[in-house]
């Protein structure tokens, strides 16, 4: 069985996330008797509506899963990302935090509960089940960019940028960690170590990055984060006009990004 280990709303197509950014796990029936593939029937059919974006038909199929079995860790999981999908985020920890009740080794449970409670802005809550995801699953990339979101949001820059890191040497073709890092180099000053990080990542074929990170300021117009990454494709993609207006909002939202990003915009 395969699902969505994230929730596809923060930046909508990159494996990870913002918010809907994130890779395929690998999933089995927790056991083999006749009840557990009844189960697993409607678990398939879920999969296959949360696929197609349909998250609310594939929550019905979650529930009819768990009314036959309700101790199946990953019905839950799959509950978690489908409620995330629709922006139910409490909900959606209700649902991890299950899961994680009936599996305390599942890592993939810690990863999305600790990115739903980021999306609630409970950032030391996303850094906490983001280290509990690493410590499971210490070559887990996400885990890295999850935890690297949370510190960057808790002003430990530096430690971002290096759990960003982590997560390119665990998974290279990851474009989303080279834009994110390139968030922390623009921060740290190095304006031209962003621009090779934002060219790495568009060589990795991401062919909506656009779209990805106007869909993440849609969904968070107040984080100046999505106009620096969303600004810094401009420039590298040389439409210099739309960079400048992308670093001149994120300069009104925070105005301590003033002398970073003037400098960022002579390149």
């Amino acid at each position: 069985m395969i699902f969505l280990s994230k929730p596809r709303h923060r930046v909508t197509r990159f494996k990870y996330s913002l918010l809907v950014f994130f890779p395929l796990v690998f999933l089995q029936p927790c056991d083999a008797t006749e009840n557990a593939i009844g189960v697993w029937t409607y678990l398939d059919r879920a999969i296959e509506k949360a696929a197609g974006g349909d998250h609310t038909s594939a929550l019905r199929e979650i529930s009819r899963a768990l009314a036959k079995n309700p101790n199946i860790p990953d019905a839950y999981l799959f509950r978690g990302i489908s409620q995330a999908a629709l922006r139910r985020y409490p909900e959606a920890i209700r649902a991890y935090t299950k899961a994680i009740k009936l599996k305390s080794n599942f890592a993939a449970a810690y990863l999305n509960r600790g990115q739903a409670q980021g999306m609630l802005g409970n950032y030391a809550g996303q850094l906490e089940d983001s280290s509990q995801a690493i410590r499971l699953a210490p070559a887990y990339a996400e885990a890295f960019i999850n935890r690297g979101l949370a510190k960057t949001k808790l002003y430990d820059v530096k430690g971002a940028y290096d759990d960003y890191s982590q997560a390119i040497k665990l998974n290279p073709q990851e474009a989303f960690a080279y834009y994110c890092r390139a968030i922390t180099k623009t921060k740290l000053g190095d304006g031209r170590g962003a621009i090779i990080d934002v060219q790495q990542g568009l060589n990795n074929g991401t062919d909506a990055t656009i779209k990805d990170f106007s869909d993440a300021i849609e969904m968070n117009p107040a984080d100046s984060d999505w106009y620096i990454a969303r600004g810094l494709v401009f420039l590298v993609l040389k439409n210099k006009e739309s960079a400048l207006k992308d670093f001149e909002t994120a300069i009104h939202i925070d105005p301590t990004l003033k002398p970073l990003l003037e400098r960022l915009s002579l390149y």
